[in-house]
Order: structure tokens, then C-alpha cells, then sequence
């Protein structure tokens, strides 16, 4: 930060120089206490300009907020609370306001703004939210959250590459444990989608922990109108309570017949597994817009099964031969 100082500093004496050299030729008629006097209002003039900029450039330097944060912080708590009760249109208007009056420097302003506009799963939301991942992570490259939102911005847009690197930048933080399973899990299915070896070796599932190996296959009625690989969803989610699955692997269509087992190293949060439920449905979705949540013209088939009256450990077998409406 000193450098940083000295350096403007320096540019304003620069500055004076350049100006005043004319005023001390003797070319110019003007007498000697004229000369001085021009050159000390110079000197003023360049000092307070300058000076309200690199003031400018110092806070932006060091993740200045601005003078009307109580304004800001009331955004911020309008925009948790919607995003927590799922209103997207709702947490995007807040945030937006928050981004606003930060000046885009505030990081929960630029996550909560990432998380809304995912939420709102619209192709051009998708768009925007990755652009304000790109910020954030331009902002803050080791910030977690702007890490898992730019992986899931990249993941709707089908950018797997990307989504990997974010995944695997995040391994390298200070994670709890089943956080970095569930990353490890999340970058081998991609690693599998793109035809790589995988990157990590997974360590066992805790014997008797609750498992359920999953059949898919798709009805031949529906082959035909298949043109080109879809995102094949594999999940395990909660009907009484809904939200995020509970378990989820990604796949592609083009795989098909296709066995997988979904555990709780399989969960989107450490604290929704299927250890979470013990009736659950098992859905199987191919997705036309590559997107993690349901949307007209996706094609599925489902089963629910209880763990309770069927067993921790259970197989199923799902035909793909539904249409959502």
C-alpha cells in the first residue's frame, strides 16, 4: 500500500513539473513573484484533483464500502430472506441494490446476486449469472461461494471444463470433510462425462449406510426423438419437503441403459442426504436445457422407495417414459 502511495505521489510532482516548467522560462514576461504565484495555485489545483482520485483508487484498493452501508446491510437482509424463502425475482431486486450501492464490491452483494439469478433458471438469468460469478472471482479467486456458484453457473450452461476447475480450485480450501467427498464425487462424474480417467479415489461407504442402486433405461417409444445427447439427471429428493435432492450424479443420455448407486457422498448439502428421509423418490430426467431443475419438455420416469420397509441398502429399476407437461 505504501508503494502504492509513493507512486501517485510521484505522479503528481511529475504532473507540477510539467506544468510549471513554461511559467519558470524566462521567455514568458511575467516577474518573478507572478511566477511563484502561478506556480504555487498549479501545485494546488493538480494536489486536489489528484488527490480526489487516487482517493477513489485507494478505497476501491482496499474493498472501500460505501458512506451509505446502513442502506446497503437493509438489501443484503431483504435479499437472504428471499432467497431463503425461494423468491427469486424478489432476492434479485434486493441484491441488485446492494451491487448498486457497493459499486460492485461488496462479495455477499455479487454471491447472493449469483445464487438469485440461478435460481431463476431462465436462460438469460444463466447468462448474467455467470458473468457476476466471472466478478466475483476476479474480486475474491479463492472465495468458496463464488467458486460453487461459478461451478453451478458453468454446469447450466453445459461448460464441464469449467465447472471442474472451479470444483477442484475448491478442494484446495479449508473444507469439512464431507464437503470435499461430495466435490471429489461431483468432479469423477465429470471427469466420467468427458471421458477422462477419474481424478480421485473415492474412500468406501460406511458399511450399512443407506444406498440405492439405481436401473435406467429408456422407453424405446422414446428413442426416435432423441436427436442429440441430453443431460441425464439421476437423483433422490425428499416429496414431503421438497428442495434441493437429496442425492444427485449427472450422466448423458447417450449412456443409456445405465446402472448408478446414489449414497450421501452424493448430496448437493452436507446436511440434506438421504439419511435425511426415509421415503424418497427416485427420478431419472433427461433435461432438453441441460439444467439441473425441471422444465417443460424434460422427459422422466420415477419410483419412490422407502427405506424403512424396504431396507438402508435397495436397487430400483427406472423406465424414462414420462413428459413434462
Amino acid at each position: 500500500m505504501t508503494g502504492f502511495i509513493v507512486v501517485c505521489i510521484g505522479m503528481v510532482l511529475v504532473a507540477v513539473l510539467l506544468f510549471a516548467w513554461p511559467l519558470l522560462k524566462k521567455q514568458i514576461a511575467l516577474t518573478t513573484s507572478q511566477r511563484w504565484i502561478n506556480l504555487v495555485l498549479i501545485t494546488l489545483v493538480i494536489s486536489v484533483v489528484s488527490g480526489g482520485a487516487y482517493t477513489v483508487l485507494i478505497r476501491k484498493h482496499n474493498g472501500w464500502q460505501p458512506d451509505n452501508a446502513k442502506e446497503m446491510t437493509e438489501w443484503l437482509n431483504k435479499g437472504r430472506d428471499s432467497l431463503e424463502k425461494k423468491r427469486a425475482a424478489e432476492a434479485i431486486q434486493a441484491f441488485d441494490h446492494a451491487y448498486d450501492l457497493s459499486q460492485g464490491l461488496n462479495m455477499e452483494a455479487l454471491n447472493g446476486l449469483t445464487a438469485s439469478l440461478i435460481m431463476s433458471r431462465d436462460a438469460s438469468s444463466i447468462e448474467r449469472a455467470s458473468v457476476m460469478a466471472e466478478r466475483a472471482l476476479q474480486l475474491q479467486p479463492r472465495n468458496v461461494d463464488a467458486l460453487w456458484l461459478g461451478g453451478m453457473a458453468a454446469l447450466h450452461q453445459n461448460r464441464l471444463t469449467t465447472a471442474r476447475d472451479r470444483f477442484r480450485s475448491m478442494l484446495s480450501l479449508d473444507l469439512p470433510p464431507q464437503a470435499k467427498a461430495t466435490l471429489e464425487r461431483e468432479i469423477n462424474d465429470l471427469d466420467q462425462q468427458l471421458g477422462e480417467a477419474p481424478s480421485y479415489k473415492l474412500a468406501a461407504d460406511v458399511p450399512g449406510a443407506r444406498s440405492i442402486a439405481v436401473n435406467v433405461k429408456l422407453d424405446p417409444k422414446l428413442q426416435d426423438k432423441i436427436k442429440s445427447p441430453l443431460t441425464l439427471f439421476v437423483l433422490v429428493r425428499d416429496p414431503a419437503q421438497g428442495g434441493p435432492p437429496l442425492a444427485v450424479q449427472r450422466h448423458m443420455s447417450n449412456e443409456l441403459p445405465l446402472q448408478v448407486e446414489l449414497t450421501k457422498a452424493n448430496a448437493m448439502m452436507p446436511t440434506r442426504t438421504i439419511e435425511s428421509a426415509d421415503t424418497v423418490e427416485v427420478v431419472a430426467r433427461l433435461s432438453a436445457s441441460g439444467t439441473p431443475t425441471q422444465q417443460s419438455g424434460d422427459i422422466y420416469g420415477s419410483v419412490q422407495y422407502s427405506f424403512t420397509k424396504q431396507g438402508q441398502q435397495g436397487t430400483v429399476d427406472i423406465e424414462i417414459n414420462q413428459q413434462v407437461p
